[in-house]
């Protein structure tokens, strides 16, 4: 049983938080990683169609799993199929991305993305966002940066 699977069961919730974020992380960093290597040797569109396949496939089995296959269902299809195409097109962003710059860039540019939400959810959302949650951002932002 991994760590992950332990602290869940044990019914410590705080610690099954740590341990599910360390295995995300730890996830990413492989993924990024292996789609450098996977770069050198097949095409852009060849590792996207792989990456996207093998989440779709990962999700249907989950769900397939729990007994859950009618919950992905949407009454939406128009919007799921517009967000399908953004998200392929995130991936295929980023993956280009790791072709070419360094990993320490990107990662920075991945983690700027709460400080482009906040920055944005006032004139998309009409969200006010005050001091407090600037702050908070903001020294979040500059933690990665240091790191």
């Amino acid at each position: 049983m991994t760590k992950a699977a332990q602290a869940s069961a044990s019914g410590n919730p705080v610690a099954a938080g740590i341990a599910f974020m360390c295995l995300g992380c730890f996830c990413m960093v492989a993924l990024d990683v292996s789609v450098r290597f996977l770069l050198e040797r097949y095409s852009l569109l060849q590792v996207v169609l792989l990456r996207c396949t093998f989440s779709a496939v990962l999700i249907l089995v989950i769900a397939a799993a729990r007994g859950e296959l009618g919950k992905l269902g949407t009454r939406r299809p128009g919007w799921h199929a517009a967000r399908s195409v953004l998200m392929a097109g995130s991936v295929l962003s980023f993956f280009y991305a790791l072709r070419y710059l360094p990993l320490a860039d990107i990662i920075i540019f991945a983690f700027a993305a709460p400080l482009i939400v906040t920055a944005l959810s006032r004139p998309f959302l009409g969200e006010v966002v005050g001091p407090w949650r600037w702050g908070a951002v903001l020294a979040g932002f500059l933690g990665v940066l240091i790191v």
